[in-house]
């Protein structure tokens, strides 16, 4: 009777703390970054284009140039008429559900479970301007990765069971997620240690639960093999989809078509630079000498421009130069303007042409090789404090902040635009009136919806606050207790005890997650364009949060499990005295 009661008051939390966090969400704005042509606006565009049937638009510089998971998912919530902030937060609540259900197959405590699931689900990164508010493809990473574990942990936790089928619809549903994680962004690279970690621990699993029988080994591992490949034949699938497409479209049976551009991008980067700056390797005086024995020279002037208006935009604006990161938009803009995007084939043309002469460029001696070595030391040391920038900014809950008040001024000319975005999403439209300084809610004039959304900004800074102190004490903590456990889980496997090493293997894979996305960031930084930033992390902090509460409540369960034993064993000891001096 206890445990039905239990059962029920566990089922009635998480319902409760799910309404909660759906209502707390319900009245959050977008932001309609109509500009960002190269990131929201290009979202947005190419999701009407799928609506309207034509697959991603007209051939440009950007069309190819990100992955299509999430306009393809904004396409179809939109054909659903459901709106963006309830899709985002419907898929990031089913994707912490779900890795709670699957926990629970080995922390039975329905108080840490309950405990894990609210802190997980209200993680305040999901109301973040840079990741929830925007009409932006970060804001389902979080989600996919988590339903991306979860799914693995599954097939860790059931490695043994003799259900087949079951596991291999988990493998098939866990390959969906990896095919639509993995053409979201192009550096979800990161997420292979942990499948490569997980898929190594089941496989030597098998082996060893199954090491006195050749026959059950076979049959366990056959059973392994398929389910561990099938995610990667769906991923393929679904990139030859992508890809066909394309062809269909374009011409070239390609995701990205970068293969030119990345010919061209090798040879210019091999000219010698006489200005020095770190990070920049296209600097303005390099591409004026390239420019010079190349086609370069046709959109030089252009180019040029370009590179100083995103300057405006990257960490160090006075120099006018852009960062690595940044000047791929900036030439791909400039060959848009002189109509070099018109397409595929034009595009590679130019990219091979640019390749071949600046080649021969070098070889004539027109050119002068980059013959500076690279500096090690400086370089661990810009890796080194790229790493601990990246740690202070999860750790702090730095750069996340709620668009609580209008962002966006009305003019008439804008209006057009504005309302593509709000009506492709289904969300309210509120800017502000230029001659009347008043908002204005374009597409719902409801009384005091302004005010509720600035309400809900004090909340949501109430919420970050609270998690950023909170984050630093309990992830120190967590981390000292890794290590313990880690040597305590280390002697026991010499003693040939396994009691503790698959909890271990789960949380060493959610800290290694963690740790990949977050050195990803970091190189990235050191080496190419400022990226520590909430959009670019948003997987690490539930990430870390997961790591932390997972590895402090086994601890807690533990030393519960240890006091627990010592009372059992004192009072059989007492018993077997009274025993004997009876």
């Amino acid at each position: 009777m206890k445990k039905k009661v239990l059962l029920v008051a566990f089922i009635i939390l998480i319902v409760l703390f799910t309404i909660l966090k759906h209502v707390f969400v319900c009245d959050m704005p977008i932001v309609a970054n109509i500009t960002l042509g190269v990131d929201d606006a290009l979202m947005v565009n190419i999701a009407r284009y799928i609506l309207m049937g034509e697959w991603i638009g007209d051939y440009s510089d950007v069309r190819l140039s990100k992955g299509l998971t999430f306009p393809i998912m904004l396409a179809f919530s939109s054909s659903i008429n459901l709106d963006y902030i309830t899709m985002m937060t419907s898929l990031y609540t089913i994707a912490c559900f779900l890795f709670m259900l699957v926990i629970s197959k080995r922390i039975k405590n329905k108080i840490v479970l309950v405990f894990l699931y609210v802190i997980t689900l209200f993680n305040p990164v999901m109301y973040s301007y840079q990741v929830m508010q925007r009409i932006y493809r970060n804001a389902i990473i979080p989600s996919l990765s988590i339903l991306i574990m979860t799914g693995y942990l599954y097939l860790f936790f059931t490695r043994n069971d003799k259900n087949v089928i079951r596991k291999l619809l988990v493998s098939i549903l866990t390959g969906i997620v990896l095919a639509a994680f993995w053409y979201t962004r192009e550096d979800s690279i990161w997420m292979l240690p942990f499948i490569g970690f997980m898929s190594l621990s089941m496989l030597i699993s098998c082996i060893y639960t199954n090491r006195k029988s050749i026959k059950n080994f076979l049959e366990s591992f056959i059973v392994l093999i398929v389910v561990l490949l099938i995610p990667f034949g769906i991923l393929f699938g679904y990139r030859h989809i992508l890809a066909s497409k394309n062809e269909e479209k374009f011409g070239r049976y390609t995701i990205y078509n970068d293969e030119a551009y990345k010919k061209a991008m090798k040879s210019l980067k091999k000219v010698k630079k006489y200005d020095y700056y770190e990070n920049i390797d296209f600097t303005v005086e390099k591409l004026k000498r390239v420019s010079e024995v190349s086609c370069l020279k046709v959109i030089y002037q252009s180019l040029e421009g370009l590179i100083y208006g995103y300057a405006q935009f990257d960490s160090s604006p006075e120099t006018e130069e852009v960062a690595n990161g940044w000047f791929p938009w900036a030439l791909k803009g400039a060959l848009n303007q002189y109509g070099y995007y018109g397409s595929a084939e034009i595009t590679d043309e130019y990219f091979d042409k640019l390749h071949t002469e600046i080649e021969i460029a070098l070889a004539e001696g027109k050119l002068e090789y980059e013959d500076v070595k690279p500096d090690i030391l400086h370089k661990l040391k810009q890796l080194a404090k790229s790493i601990i920038l990246t740690f202070k900014c999860v750790l702090n809950y730095e750069d996340i902040y709620f668009m609580d008040a209008p962002s966006k001024d009305y003019e008439e000319a804008d209006k057009h635009e504005y309302m593509i975005f709000y009506d492709l999403t289904h969300n309210k439209f509120m800017v502000q009136d230029k001659e009347t300084g008043e908002d204005v809610n374009l597409t719902n004039n409801e009384e005091g919806y302004n005010q509720k959304v600035l309400e809900q900004g004090k909340n949501v800074k109430t919420l970050v606050t609270i998690y950023k102190y909170l984050n630093i004490p309990t992830f120190i903590v967590a981390s000292i207790a890794y290590v313990i456990y880690s040597f305590v889980t280390l002697i026991q496997l010499f003693k040939k005890k396994l009691v503790n090493l698959e909890m271990w293997v789960v949380i060493s894979s959610v800290l290694g997650a963690m740790l990949s996305i977050m050195m990803g960031i970091a190189y990235e930084t050191a080496f190419n364009a400022y990226v520590i930033t909430a959009m670019y992390l948003s997987v690490a902090y539930p990430l870390m949060l997961l790591f932390s509460m997972l590895m402090i409540s086994v601890s807690i369960l533990k030393i519960i499990e240890w006091i627990k034993n010592r009372k059992e064993n004192k009072k059989e000891l007492n018993k077997n005295e009274v025993l004997e001096n009876a």
